[in-house]
C-alpha cells in the first residue's frame, strides 16, 4: 500500500507541473466561409507573421487556405498529387531540409473505419504577405505523399501532429474507447505504406484536433467540449509526455490502465458550434480555434492567450 500510494502522489504531482494559465478569449472576428466553410484543422505559420493555416473537411479540392488572423482567406495553395479524401487536420514541422518548415496535411478521416491506408501530404510552407489586397492563388510544388497503415485495423482519426524536434508524425484516434497515440517515425519515407506504431493510449476518446508548440514544451488535444494541455519536461518523448506508464518508467508488465495516466490540465475553452480544430501560437503565446459551418453561424477565429509565462 505505501508503495501504490507514492506511485499516486508521483503521478498527482506530474498532473501539476508545468500548468499555465489562460486568459480571456478573445475574437478576432468572422472568418471569410465563401470557400472556407467547414474549416476542420488549422496550424500557426512559422515562416509568415499573421498567417495560420486552415482546409475543409471532406467533400473539398487538395487545397490549403492561408488565413490573416482577423480571420480573412489571404491565400489558396493547391497541392498537386494529394488525395482529398477527408481531410481532418493540418501540422507544421520540420521535413528533409533543415531550417524549412513544412506543412503536413492529415487524409486521416474514416467515418465507417474501412480505409486499409491513411495519406499525409508534405510540403514546404508557402511564403504569403498578410498584407496583400488580393488572394494569392498558387499550385504547390514538390508535395510528398506518405501512406501509413494502423498496426491492427483502420481508424478513424482528427488530430495530426509532428513533433519539431524529432519530426516523428502522431495520429490520435477518435472513436475508440479510449484514443490511442500513433506514431510513424522520421524520416517519413514515401516510397512505401509504413505500419504505425502505438505508443500512448488515453483516457478519453472523440480527439477532434491537437498541435504541438514550436519549442516542442507544450501539447494540445481538443474535443467538440473542451482542450486539455500536456506540458512536456526536457527530454521526454512524446509518448512519455502523454502517458505514466512512460513517464514514470512503469514496467508494461504492471499494467498501468489509462485511467492512471498522466492528467492533462483542462484549458478554458467556449464551446463553438462544430469546432474541431486548435492551433498553438509562439508568438503571441496561446491557442487558435476555429469552427466550421453550422446552424446557418458563420465561424469565428479565436485566439486564447496564456498569461504569465
Amino acid at each position: 500500500m505505501l508503495l501504490w500510494s507514492c506511485f499516486a502522489a508521483l503521478v498527482a504531482g506530474l498532473a501539476g507541473a508545468g500548468e499555465i494559465r489562460v486568459g480571456e478569449r478573445v475574437d478576432l472576428g468572422e472568418v471569410d466561409n465563401s470557400q472556407l466553410d467547414e474549416a476542420s484543422g488549422i496550424v500557426v505559420s512559422r515562416r509568415n507573421a499573421h498567417v495560420l493555416w486552415s482546409h475543409n473537411d471532406s467533400g473539398d479540392e487538395n487545397r490549403i487556405f492561408a488565413l490573416r488572423d482577423d480571420g480573412q482567406i489571404v491565400g489558396i495553395f493547391h497541392l498537386p498529387g494529394c488525395l482529398a479524401r477527408d481531410w481532418e487536420d493540418i501540422a507544421i514541422g520540420p521535413g528533409p531540409n533543415p531550417g524549412v518548415p513544412y506543412l503536413y496535411v492529415g487524409d486521416i478521416g474514416d467515418n465507417l473505419e474501412v480505409w486499409p491506408d491513411i495519406w499525409v501530404c508534405r510540403v514546404a510552407e508557402p511564403q504569403v504577405d498578410f498584407r496583400a489586397s488580393a488572394v494569392v492563388r498558387e499550385d504547390l510544388a514538390d508535395v510528398s505523399v506518405f501512406r501509413f497503415r494502423y498496426p491492427d485495423q483502420p481508424k478513424d482519426a482528427e488530430a495530426l501532429l509532428v513533433d519539431p524536434l524529432t519530426g516523428d508524425l502522431f495520429t490520435v484516434s477518435k472513436r475508440e474507447q479510449h484514443s490511442a497515440v500513433y506514431r510513424a517515425k522520421a524520416p517519413l519515407n514515401a516510397e512505401k505504406i509504413q505500419t504505425l506504431e502505438k505508443v500512448a493510449e488515453l483516457s478519453f476518446n472523440y480527439v477532434t484536433g491537437g498541435d504541438i508548440s514550436a519549442d516542442g514544451r507544450h501539447i494540445v488535444l481538443k474535443t467538440l467540449r473542451k482542450v486539455l494541455h500536456w506540458p512536456r519536461r526536457p527530454g521526454q518523448t512524446i509518448a512519455e509526455a502523454f502517458g505514466a506508464a512512460q513517464a514514470l518508467n512503469v514496467s508494461p508488465a504492471s499494467k498501468v490502465t489509462p485511467a492512471l495516466a498522466v492528467q492533462p490540465q483542462r484549458l478554458p475553452y467556449v464551446r463553438e458550434p462544430q469546432g474541431e480544430a486548435i492551433g498553438w501560437s509562439s508568438a503571441p503565446l496561446g491557442y487558435y480555434t476555429i469552427s466550421e459551418t453550422a446552424f446557418l453561424l458563420r465561424p469565428h477565429l479565436y485566439f486564447y492567450p496564456i498569461v504569465g509565462q
